[in-house]
This record gives C-alpha cells, sequence and structure tokens, in this order.
C-alpha cells in the first residue's frame, strides 16, 4: 500500500531493502510479482514506478529463476499482442532490475542485433574511446550473467565481441575493456572456437598487423584456453598462439587454414 501512497527515496529504501532477506521464496516471489503488475499498470503513477525502482533491484536478486523468466515472457506477449504502453512500461521494469537477459530468444535476437550494431558503430567512430563504454554495457545487460545467446547469432556475437576487443590498434578503450573480458570468458566452447579462428575473417585479420592488436588477440586465447573442451581444437589453440604475429599475413592455402577449415566443417555442425 505504501508503495502506491508514499515517498520512498533512497534513504527509506535503504531501511526496507535488509527485511527482503528474512523473506521465504514464495514471498519473495509474491512481492516481485505485486511490484511487476503496479509498474505496468498505465494507471500507476510516475512515483510510485520511482518508489519500486528504489527497491526491486534488491528484490531481484532473491527471487526464483522461474518467476524472472515469466516476466521476460509477459514481455514478449505484450509486444505479441500490440500491447504498446504495457510493453514499454514492462521493458523499464526488466532494465530497472537488470532482466533483459531473460526476454525469450526470438524476442531477444533482434536487441541483441541492434547492440552488436551499436557497439561496433560506436566502435569505428572518431570518439569510439568515450562512446563504446555505453554500448557495451547495453549489451551486457541484454546477454545477462550467463552469457546466453541465440545460437543462430554467435558468428555476428563473437565477431563483434573480438573486434571490439582487439581495439583499433592504437589504444583500448578501458571502461569498456572489463565488459569484453568477462564477454570472452563466457564463451561456450563452440563460441570459443569462432573466436580462435576469427582472424580467418578479412576484417579480424587486417586488425592483427598491429602489435596493440597481437596482444589482445594472445590475450583472448588465455580467457578462451579453459572453454575449449575437444583435445584437437585445443592442438590448434597452441599452434595458432605460436603464429599470433603472422595471422595477418596467412593464405587461404596455408596449411593452418586447411586445418581450420576442417574444424569448422566438423566441429561447428
Amino acid at each position: 500500500a505504501n508503495i502506491k501512497s508514499e515517498v520512498i527515496d533512497d534513504v527509506q529504501a535503504s531501511m526496507i531493502i535488509p527485511f527482503f532477506t528474512e523473506l521465504s521464496i514464495e514471498k519473495a516471489d509474491a512481492l516481485a510479482k505485486g511490484f511487476f503488475g503496479i509498474y505496468i499498470d498505465e494507471r500507476t503513477s510516475q512515483q510510485t514506478r520511482s518508489n519500486i525502482n528504489n527497491l526491486a533491484p534488491e528484490l531481484w536478486k532473491i527471487i526464483s529463476e522461474e518467476v524472472k523468466s515469466d516476466f521476460g515472457i509477459r514481455y514478449a506477449t505484450f509486444l505479441a499482442n500490440g500491447d504498446n504502453q504495457t510493453k514499454n512500461e514492462a521493458k523499464r521494469f526488466l532494465e530497472v532490475v537488470g532482466g533483459m537477459s531473460y526476454l525469450p530468444d526470438t524476442v531477444k535476437t533482434p536487441i541483441i542485433k541492434m547492440s552488436l550494431e551499436n557497439l561496433m558503430m560506436a566502435h569505428n567512430s572518431f570518439n569510439n574511446f568515450y562512446n563504446e563504454p555505453s554500448f557495451a554495457r547495453q549489451l551486457r545487460a541484454v546477454v545477462g550473467d550467463h552469457g546466453t545467446i541465440p545460437s543462430q547469432m554467435n558468428f555476428q556475437y563473437v565477431k563483434v565481441i573480438v573486434s571490439v576487443f582487439l581495439t583499433n590498434g592504437s589504444g583500448e578503450a578501458w571502461a569498456a575493456n572489463p565488459i569484453y573480458t568477462e564477454l570472452i570468458k563466457n564463451f561456450d566452447a563452440k563460441q570459443s572456437f569462432i573466436a580462435l579462428t576469427s582472424f580467418m575473417d578479412e576484417s579480424i585479420r587486417s586488425k592483427l598487423q598491429f602489435p596493440l592488436c597481437q596482444k589482445k588477440f594472445t590475450e583472448m586465447i588465455g580467457y578462451i584456453e579453459s572453454n575449449v573442451t575437444s583435445q584437437g581444437v585445443l592442438d590448434l589453440l597452441v599452434e595458432i598462439r605460436s603464429k599470433v604475429k603472422s595471422l595477418h599475413v596467412i593464405s587461404n592455402k596455408d596449411k593452418l587454414s586447411d586445418k581450420i577449415r576442417f574444424f569448422q566443417n566438423n566441429y561447428l555442425k
């Protein structure tokens, strides 16, 4: 009741939040559902939504995965039904609590695609050191803690992450780099293979003429090594790591290129 009738500022919120940890999972789920229902109601005032903004992120940490997924599904339902007002408020709620990664794949795919395109645009812009971090955080929010993305986006996702992580050859976007590192460490086995062999793409290979990009590629290999489960790919990793300084001039007829194509035809199926 107080959510609707009172102003809950940061100080009051800090006094309420500790009591969340005393709630059973059932009561926490019920409270979260109540917050969500109020938030998406078109009759709800902005002050009430601000109150929820101050409380919901901490409550989100203790509710069940089932309820988190249900909120994502409900957003997708609003989207499919054309309920624009409700959809917009549901999206804001998920953004506030850090729950965008719980959207169903059909909804998440275009959002990830747009986030990747925005990130690459920022990376290639004049002020990339300043612009990249906000777009990197946006992508991180959609991908989530586990780094799970729709499988059909693996190639575009990995290529963009590797490209921005390698830098433009002249300097790093320091505020964005920890995000790229986290996303790379969360690559699964297939994504790690795509990253390892990403220099087969001309845009990645051309970056590897620069010493900084070579250094970053070697660093990336170190991050993904523990994610590789195939002994054959591990052997390939060792060979690629030993040739990082010459990868930018590798030809399609090179034995390493032939080996990579063999793995691509068999490992990625």
